[in-house]
């Protein structure tokens, strides 16, 4: 089933790109309503895979940048691979793995701030989360 359709091929977009382009991190997600609740760190992919262009445009636009991975709680095996992916493209990936069966929109903004800051702990990663206070 087709959840989003304009016209574009969604293997060459980043929803939201342009204004997390600017930020210190990024964070990706599936869908566009969990960028909606990250606010302008928060890139979609779209789906639950990454395409080669998503990844160099994350890994060229991040370099040296924290890139938190947030899919959906049924995604685990695709987050692996979206983590691999970036970690072959030397990307410093933080992987978010959600407590239960939510998606990241339907977390509040702190909640949100405390996954992301004990998923960074965890990788010895430290990263500006200001955007979600």
């Amino acid at each position: 089933t087709v959840k989003y359709y304009n016209g574009m091929r969604k293997s060459q977009v980043l929803y939201n790109y342009d204004n997390a382009a600017t930020q210190p991190v990024a964070v990706v997600v599936e869908g566009v309503p969990s960028v909606w609740r990250l606010g302008v760190a928060g890139v979609c992919i779209f789906g639950k895979t990454l395409s080669a262009w998503q990844c160099n445009t994350i890994a060229t636009t991040w370099a040296n940048k924290p890139v938190f991975v947030v899919l959906d709680h049924d995604a685990q095996t695709e987050l692996e691979q979206v983590v691999t992916a970036l970690c072959q493209r030397n990307v410093n990936v933080v992987p978010v793995i959600l407590p239960d069966d939510r998606d990241p929109a339907d977390y509040s903004k702190s909640a949100l701030f405390e996954l992301l800051s004990a998923a960074a702990d965890a990788v010895d990663v430290t990263a500006d989360l200001s955007f979600l206070l």
